[in-house]
């Protein structure tokens, strides 16, 4: 937990508001957790009106995983892939660094934009 909060604390403008452990049965599910669980994380993040986005401390969610948890929870959900990514935007200054992090992302975009074109959801 410690780790995963250093994580989201390294974000300029980014406050850790709450926190909770949840369970997983399968990692593979569609939205990871169970139905328990989730109805927990919705009661959290409906009690956070200034709440904007949610990081679950996976290594990396799939496409569907991605989409299902932020249409239940109405925001944008990060995971361990995506917030290092987006720490690595933030304090990329120069034009080889900016270069090395648009070159990581492209695994990630590729994949979402793979299956937005099979008729998937959107990214």
């Amino acid at each position: 937990m410690d780790e995963a909060l250093a994580l989201t604390e390294t974000m300029p403008n980014w406050k850790v508001v709450g926190k909770i452990i949840l369970a997983t049965q399968n990692i593979q599910q569609k939205l990871v957790f169970g139905s328990g669980n989730i109805d927990k994380l919705k009661e959290l993040v409906c009690n956070k009106a200034h709440l904007s986005a949610v990081f679950i401390n996976v290594d990396r969610l799939t496409h569907v995983q991605h989409c299902e948890l932020e249409s239940v929870l109405g925001l944008t959900v990060f995971d361990r892939y995506t917030i290092v990514l987006q720490i690595f935007k933030e304090h990329a200054k120069t034009r080889v660094s900016k270069l090395q992090v648009a070159l990581a992302e492209i695994p990630y975009l590729r994949l979402r934009l793979t299956r937005v074109n099979e008729g998937g959801h959107g990214p």
